[in-house]
């Protein structure tokens, strides 16, 4: 009660305060003559204003706002010159439209104009896109996983841009051409704003919000450019927008389009221009391309690219540009000089896309140089505006090859497996539709019959249509224009999984007598890679009955020639770990298969793909490993006797020089080189789990010593009987030799490699090759280095490799003895007791030469103590 009596006086004697000072001040006006001013308590302002704010409130709550139609806003707006414009959507939904208006400006010379941005909601829009429509109340979590997890984003520079009559500046033009782009791809226009900013650029910026995603264009009409940026919810919308552009005439241009050429189907008739363009090096071909290159022409450059959150089942793509080659290679990349599609086909079993493509730092060939005629010192080597496109192949988006590699590709898919066989005459072909494997096979003269399967027509159809080079055999000696019509060659369209197993599998009772059916000598496989495989070839790398029916139709020396994928790198996990997975499952399954003898891996680099390549050769017998470890010089000789001459080619590279090479990459050395893998396989094979045994011997052991005569050894000549007649010679240690130390390296690395072909050789001449010596005494020479070579050699370790290694240093000197217990020391021994060696192993590819060669001290060895083997000891 006192508190409330001390808060009254206080208040009181505030008024009385007040009171007074109104009358003073009252009294000194007057005086002064000034003007009588009314004081007013600011709490009273206060909540006099508070009170009609709520007042309003309920008012307005109470009863409510009429919206104006659409109709009567448009036309509201329509009186006004700087109002922005409203389109409806091409169909309009039921329910009330909102309106809200907002104003925005900027100053212009003193003046103020306002632009009206509209923005437009719809009760219950139904989404629209394509064939597929979402009522937006029925399900938030279909819409959201349509068309708010799921978009594509595409940005286009337009160069060169004709801007005659202002078109750069007219917001009334540019609006229309995209608006009539955009509606008739079924986007519907909710609104749109431009603004310009005459103070810095004199172009026009302008953003249209559609149901769908948006729109934004930016004009430099000092550059005659336009930057566009689109966003819209699914992932095939913008990219026909592209190709809109063109056939809309946009831009005042009608050829906006040669950066993106849209086709669905190549079963229509083409008119003359589309037959130009496709074989690329046609003339026509080239003259349009000199005129995309002009500088007064105009230019396109996008970039388009999946944007948002994808469900993955299976570990498989949920499109076909989701983290794919070809999104990663033409879609996404904004700065190539030139892409086009030549070609988009959706098989029953695939997706076939081909596209042309040059970069900015492509620069003349060995073709443009004959072309156009470029000498030495010419400036135009060095520049990019003499390039003839790349043509590229890819399926459901996956790199498979382009015209300036495919001859290494190809023949290093085929020649290595045709080579190692001794005689190929009957080979197969899973896949191959574009015609590039066939034709390597056929210039082998040994081939009489080739049995092709592939799975899909429209393959061939297309391929023969736009990379008719791949399937061009004129140049062939003894073959025809097109390879498919070569009478050695039999067509199957048929799934080549089950075809095997129907004519090669456990179930198949026909008579060989009455199928006529042929045991092949070389399979060739050319389906997408392990690791790419979609449904359909994931069978051929999975299925062991396959792989079974598979081995049956192999001659007894036949071979199997896959691609591998994309080559490892050392910084790989375990192969069953990473992505290369489904490869190491199909290696394993294919090492557990009692009829798989031999594995060898090797790499091409010149594929064209931005990764190195990698191509597996399987055997089913170990005599194949003669034929795959043959030297250059063999190699180069069955390509003179089997690979017959070729005619002038019609066309391309060669013409100028016209008797061509038959192969274009493949021969002898390039041979040698795949002989040995590189030691990214050898490492992610030794990651394995158990690590296998041979990974222990890959390479010398660094911690070990090397003794050699003169360093730790020496040689002694003894009497073995205790007479002078019968005199031996022995190796003896002088100095102290650890267990595991190597013994007379250098002298066995030395050791010469003969093959058994060479050594029947030798015995097949050695009655008619004689020489006599200055005293009429005759003896043969090679005779006695055939018996130098017996006397002082041993076989290769590496099971089929028909070679022998003979010894030329002292290492030959080292006495033998019957039991192995008395012997000090030994060979590398990377193979277990009672194991064999594996069918596959980078580690044995690789070090097959130290393995044939080394010894090593199998126990601590005393000085002067004698150096002994066992006799048995290269078995």
């Amino acid at each position: 009660m006192t508190a409330h009596k001390h808060v009254a006086a206080f208040v009181v004697n505030d008024v009385e305060k007040s009171s007074l000072t109104k009358k003073s001040s009252q009294k000194s006006n007057k005086r002064n003559g000034a003007r009588t001013t009314i004081s007013v308590d600011i709490r009273i302002f206060l909540l006099a204003i508070i009170s009609n704010i709520v007042f309003a409130f309920f008012i307005g709550v109470a009863y409510g706002t009429v919206s104006p139609t659409f109709t009567e806003l448009s036309h509201t707006l329509s009186s006004s010159s700087s109002a922005a414009r409203i389109h409806p959507p091409p169909s309009q939904p039921s329910g009330e439209i909102t309106v809200l208006p907002l104003l925005w400006s900027d100053e212009k010379d003193g003046e103020r104009d306002n632009a009206a941005q509209l923005h437009i909601t719809y009760d219950e829009p139904t989404l629209s896109y394509r064939d597929t429509s979402i009522n937006a109340s029925s399900s938030y979590e279909a819409v959201k996983d349509s068309y708010h997890s799921v978009g594509e984003h595409l940005i286009v520079d337009v160069r060169n841009i004709p801007n005659e009559d202002n078109f750069l500046t007219d917001e009334g033009r540019l609006i229309e051409v995209f608006k009539n782009i955009t509606l008739s791809k079924g986007m519907r226009l909710g609104s749109y704003a431009c603004h310009r900013e005459e103070r810095d650029v004199s172009g026009l910026s302008c953003g249209l919000l559609f149901l769908e995603g948006h729109v934004s264009f930016h004009t430099f009409p000092e550059a005659r450019m336009v930057s566009i940026d689109m966003y819209a919810f699914g992932s095939d919308l913008l990219l026909s927008i592209v190709a809109a552009l063109g056939e809309s005439g946009s831009f005042g241009v009608s050829e906006l389009g040669k950066g993106f050429k849209s086709c669905t189907t190549c079963d229509e008739e083409k008119d003359d221009e589309d037959d130009d363009d496709a074989d690329s090096g046609d003339d026509d071909d080239d003259e349009e391309e000199e005129e995309d290159d002009d500088d007064d022409g105009m230019k396109t450059y996008w970039s388009h690219k999946l944007r948002g959150y994808r469900s993955y089942e299976n570990n498989t793509r949920a499109h076909y540009l989701d983290n794919s080659d070809l999104a990663d290679w033409l879609m996404i990349p904004l700065d190539l000089k030139y892409k086009k599609e030549v070609v988009s086909v959706e098989t029953p079993y695939q997706r076939i896309d081909i596209w042309d493509m040059i970069e900015h730092d492509d620069t003349p060939g060995w073709d443009e140089g004959l072309k156009f005629g470029l000498e030495a010192g010419d400036s135009r080597w060095m520049e990019d505006d003499l390039t003839f496109p790349e043509r590229l192949l890819f399926l459901d988006g996956a790199y498979q090859t382009h015209n300036d590699s495919e001859h290494e590709c190809h023949e290093a898919h085929v020649h290595p497996a045709m080579f190692t066989h001794p005689n190929p005459v009957h080979v197969a072909i899973i896949g191959g539709g574009e015609g590039a494997i066939l034709r390597e096979v056929l210039k082998h003269d040994t081939v009489t019959h080739v049995t092709m399967i592939e799975l899909d027509q429209m393959m061939i159809d297309v391929c023969k249509k736009y990379l008719p080079l791949y399937s061009d055999c004129g140049h062939i000696a003894n073959s025809t224009k097109s390879c498919f019509d070569d009478p050695r060659v039999e067509l199957l369209i048929s799934d080549a999984h089950d075809w095997f197993l129907e004519h090669y599998g456990p179930n198949d009772d026909d008579d060989d007598d009455d199928s006529g059916r042929f045991l092949f000598d070389v399979v060739l496989i050319d389906v997408l890679d392990p690791e790419e495989a979609g449904s359909l070839s994931d069978k051929l790398y999975t299925d062991p009955s396959f792989l079974d029916a598979l081995y049956s139709s192999l001659s007894p020396s036949g071979v199997v020639s896959i691609r591998a994928g994309k080559a490892p790198s050392i910084r790989d996990p375990k192969a069953q770990e990473g992505v290369n997975s489904q490869r190491e499952r199909f290696f394993n399954m294919l090492e557990r298969n009692s009829q798989t003898a031999a594995m060898h891996l090797y790499e091409e680099p010149s594929c064209g793909n931005h990764e190195v390549e990698a191509f597996l050769l399987v055997c089913k017998h170990v005599n194949c490993r003669e034929g795959w470890y043959a030297s250059a010089d063999a190699i180069d000789g069955k390509i003179a006797r089997r690979v017959s001459g070729s005619r002038r080619m019609e066309g391309g590279l060669w013409n100028a020089e016209g008797q061509a090479a038959a192969l274009f990459h493949y021969d002898g050395s390039t041979h040698y080189m795949y002989q040995h893998p590189p030691k990214a396989w050898e490492t992610v094979y030794c990651r394995r789990e158990p690590t296998p045994y041979e990974c222990a011997f890959r390479g010398l052991d660094l911690a070990a010593n090397i003794h050699d005569v003169g360093n730790g050894l020496t040689i002694l000549q003894k009497n073995s009987d205790g007479t002078d007649n019968t005199v031996t010679t022995r190796v003896y240690a002088t100095r102290q030799i650890q267990k595991g130390d190597y013994i007379m390296a250098y002298d066995l690395a030395s050791s010469l490699f003969v093959s058994n072909q060479i050594q029947q050789n030798l015995k097949s001449y050695s009655s008619t090759s004689t020489t006599t010596s200055s005293n009429n005494t005759s003896f043969t020479i090679i005779d006695e280095l055939s018996q130098f070579i017996n006397d002082r050699s041993h076989l290769s370790l590496t099971k089929g490799y028909q070679s022998n290694v003979v010894e030329m240093g002292a290492s030959a000197l080292i006495r033998t003895v019957h039991d192995a217990n008395d012997a000090n020391v030994d060979r590398l021994r990377p193979i277990l007791k009672g194991m064999k060696q594996p069918p596959f192993s980078p580690v044995f590819d690789r070090h097959r030469y130290s393995l044939d060669v080394f010894l090593v001290a199998t126990r601590d060895i005393k000085t002067g103590e004698e150096i002994l083997k066992y006799e048995g000891v290269w078995e």
